[in-house]
């Protein structure tokens, strides 16, 4: 078996050798391991299906009916764990806390949702009050935004990346487009709309708060894509390999909120020598097409340098 190494939003192309062999060509080794970049540097949106990482995105924008408002990848709005602040009707290119004040969306409070604009009932016009955000994404990054402006074309924003100051490094300003049934998925490491989110397993940092320290630590973990109908269960006693179908008896779990279905128990973390190990499972997946896969979390470490946050893993879908 050959290990493919991938990285963010990187396409995998597998090409079998030349030979001189008349009977036809060699079939390309395709294998069903992997590494990921280093999770505490750069999270892996990973597609079980496609074999790779794919992108996510970190805001949708909505037209329909009558909402109109934004929401986050994040909380209750979506899965890749974004979050973000209201910082008010402030100097956009100001300086501002990065480090502390940020919230998923709720149920009962959105931190963009609709509030953003001023309903005018006579002109049934929509005006913005000039709010910037910042916004954790789901690269791990800071990025400021406000909404300039709502039309027939679609929400006008301006965004960038921050300093460590908060201030804006290269403002960007763009349209993203959003109608009835097509919300407009926006990255902000991009800049680009994303027509369907793919990935049904992340790999990244979680942050974790511990009273004894009065703040927070990035745990290693995994989230998965429940917004988009992911779930997983987890198999005991069983060899990876001698999984071909769907075991029967499994009870699927979701992401839900700050309730994550696997989150850091991926691990286990052992204060002997302070090193993470997985657990002897194997987790069932079904996926974002509604197909199942299986996967198995085998190692914390670079097999090369053995450096932690590479997380090692197996995945192919079943039968």
């Amino acid at each position: 078996m050959k290990k493919v190494v991938f990285t963010l939003l990187s396409v995998i192309v597998l090409i079998a050798a030349c030979s001189k062999d008349t009977t036809g060509p060699e079939q390309p080794d395709i294998s069903d391991e992997f590494l990921t970049q280093n999770v505490k540097e750069t999270p892996t949106y990973f597609s079980i299906a496609k074999q790779e990482a794919v992108a996510t995105f970190d805001l949708r924008f909505v037209n329909e009916g009558r909402t109109v408002g934004v929401f986050l990848n994040g909380g209750v709005s979506g899965s890749a764990g974004v979050t973000a602040k209201n910082l008010g009707a402030v100097d956009f290119n100001a300086a501002a806390n990065i480090d502390s004040g940020f919230v998923a969306d709720a149920a009962d409070a959105f931190v963009i949702g609709e509030t953003w604009y001023d309903y005018n009932v006579a002109t049934h016009s929509l005006t913005s009050k000039g709010e910037g955000y910042l916004i954790k994404a789901s690269d791990y990054n800071v990025y400021k935004m406000k909404i300039n402006s709502f039309g027939n074309d679609g929400f006008d924003i301006s965004y960038s990346l921050v300093d460590a100051d908060g201030k804006p490094i290269a403002v960007k300003t763009t349209v993203v487009a959003a109608a009835e049934g097509a919300p407009g998925r926006f990255s902000l490491a991009t800049g680009e709309l994303l027509a369907k989110d793919e990935w049904d397993v992340a790999f990244l940092t979680i942050p974790l708060y511990v009273p004894e320290f009065g703040g927070f630590i990035q745990n290693p973990g995994a989230r998965i894509n429940s917004a988009a109908g992911v779930e997983v269960a987890t198999v005991e006693g069983k060899a990876y390999e001698d999984i071909k179908s769907v075991p029967d008896g499994l009870t699927f779990k979701k992401d839900e909120g700050d309730s994550l279905a696997l989150g850091d128990t991926i691990f286990i973390y052992n204060p002997q020598n302070h090193r993470l190990t997985p657990p002897d499972v194997v987790y069932i997946f079904k996926t974002v097409d509604g197909e199942y896969a299986k996967l198995q979390v085998t190692s914390y470490y670079d097999p090369d340098t053995g450096d932690s946050g590479v997380v090692n893993f197996r995945a192919s879908m079943l039968n």
